[in-house]
């Protein structure tokens, strides 16, 4: 049997948790009461043994957890009053999480962030386990994983669920190829702009004033909506430059857009000409 701590909120319409709903459903026996080690509540979830002690955060809940220090003192008295294998179930996804805590501002976004990546690291040294769940049946698999485990029943194997694929994820990683964008906070503000990278080629192209008007005040210019509407819209030749130490080399590709003179580097070159303006001067 699983016993889930009283304190649990009951947010599930069935007047359970969710993960509770989750046992009901695979046909689990558990109950509420309230979880006491050496007189100090701690843990959300165990089995009648007490052969396990889970900890479980959903992501807002750990982010202010650890902001304010309560995750540590919880997993303190996890470590401190009760004798068994501990482990925090987080439910969620940990690098939407992250990116959600650089959000906040440029500043104390990025200090939030390193904040709470650094929370996962100390977690091994006071004796806690890290799992990460997509969800609250992902949870409860989890917590039974770990009641057939301590049972001594071994033939099964629960895996961490692979990373679910996410269209704005890819939307990001192509923006970012782009010329003058190339920052995650400039393709964040295209992107909660005009959602869709076609919509924001189709501006760049067909609206650029307007475009500009509307991301006046970020650090997205002219020059960033022109190269977009170049890059998607061109047929023009590219050049491209090498610098060797003799001179510039001009090499010609599909797409140029412009041609620039060969210019020559070098003391070499100095002298070279200044014995051929002698020549010249000579009778």
């Amino acid at each position: 049997m699983i016993i889930e701590d009283a304190c649990e909120q009951q947010t599930s319409p069935s007047g359970r948790t969710k993960i509770g709903d989750s046992f009901v459903f695979k046909g689990v026996a558990y109950k509420r009461e309230q979880l006491v080690f050496g007189g100090f509540q701690c843990g959300d979830y165990t089995n009648e043994e007490h052969d396990f002690l889970v900890e479980r955060k959903e992501a807002d809940d750990f982010v202010s957890s650890v902001l304010d220090g309560r995750l540590y003192e919880q997993l303190a008295k996890m470590h401190d009053y009760y004798e068994g294998y501990r482990e925090l179930i987080f439910v969620g996804d940990w690098d939407t999480t992250i990116r959600d805590c650089f959000r906040k501002d440029a500043t104390t976004g990025t200090h939030t962030a390193q904040l709470v990546q650094s929370a996962r690291l100390r977690l091994q040294p006071m004796g806690v386990q890290w799992f990460q769940a997509w969800d609250e049946s992902d949870a409860a698999t989890e917590i039974l994983f770990l009641d057939k485990y301590a049972k001594g029943i071994k033939n099964f194997e629960v895996k961490q669920p692979k990373h679910q694929f996410h269209v704005r994820d890819e939307r990001v990683k192509l923006l970012m190829m782009f010329p003058n964008i190339g920052t995650r906070k400039k393709v964040d503000v295209l992107l909660e702009k005009y959602k869709t990278i076609e919509t924001i080629i189709e501006y760049a192209i067909q609206h650029p004033k307007e475009m500009e008007k509307e991301l006046k005040g970020t650090r997205i210019g002219k020059d960033t909506i022109d190269k977009i509407s170049d890059i998607t819209t061109s047929k023009k030749e590219v050049h491209y430059e090498t610098r060797t130490s003799e001179g510039t080399d001009i090499s010609e590709g599909n797409n140029v857009l412009s041609e620039r003179p060969k210019k020559v580097y070098g003391a070499g070159n100095f002298y070279r000409r200044r014995k051929d303006n002698k020549h010249a001067e000579s009778p």
